[in-house]
């Protein structure tokens, strides 16, 4: 069986294929599954002939893959294979956070970006009634937020004072909810609302932030 074996960490390119991989022997709750599509940006999902998608810990760079039969979805109709494997947690953690801890309401102000989990909270929060100011570095982001996601406004955040612009579509009042995949909750708290929530979800920039707590208990 063909694998992608990781013993190191290294650029994917770099990675050695083996032909010689041993083939997974599925326990008495397990399924094997034929891999058609891994996304190696969140948890693996992997997907095969009967149209399902699940998430993984490790392993899915191969032909087959033993997964519990309890983490086995079907893929939503009109779903390719590849657009399955990214789905498994961009969806369930921006309901999660939009949902579940900021509990995000109809009419609402929402400041989400671009990107997998960001597009979808955006889609979620429209779905849940509430109005969603985009923003992304590049125009080409700002495009996809505002016709797929179907944000209110968007905004390029690589531009000085955005936040302003936010409080000004806000009618000075800032948004109720943050949600961050990227990490500049920083510059975000600059516009939000009174009692407002901030979410921080994710650092796709590749720095944590520090945010001093006087400056989250005076926004």
């Amino acid at each position: 069986m063909k694998a992608i074996v990781i013993d190191h960490y290294a650029h994917p390119s770099k990675q050695p294929v083996t032909n010689q991989a041993s083939e997974p022997k599925p326990a008495a709750d397990e399924v094997l599954v034929e891999v058609h599509s891994a996304c190696a940006i969140v948890h693996p999902s992997t997907s095969e002939r009967s149209l399902i998608h699940m998430r993984l810990h490790s392993g899915a760079y191969a032909e087959r893959v033993a997964a519990k039969w309890q983490n086995l979805h079907p893929i939503p109709n009109g779903f390719s294979f590849e657009q399955a494997a990214g789905l498994f947690v961009t969806w369930p953690t921006s309901y999660e956070a939009l949902v579940g801890r900021a509990q995000l309401q109809p009419g609402e102000w929402l400041h989400a970006a671009a990107g997998g989990v960001g597009l979808a909270a955006v889609q979620i929060a429209k779905a849940l009634g509430a109005k969603v100011i985009a923003t992304a570095g590049t125009q080409d982001k700002l495009k996809v937020c505002k016709t797929f996601g179907g944000a209110d406004e968007v905004l390029d955040y690589t531009k000085s004072g955005w936040q302003k612009e936010v409080l000004k579509l806000t009618n000075g009042k800032g948004v109720d909810v943050i949600y961050d995949p990227v990490g500049l909750i920083k510059d975000s708290l600059k516009c939000i609302a009174w009692k407002g929530r901030a979410l921080v979800v994710g650092f796709a920039a590749g720095e944590i932030e520090k945010c001093r707590k006087n400056g989250i208990a005076s926004s």
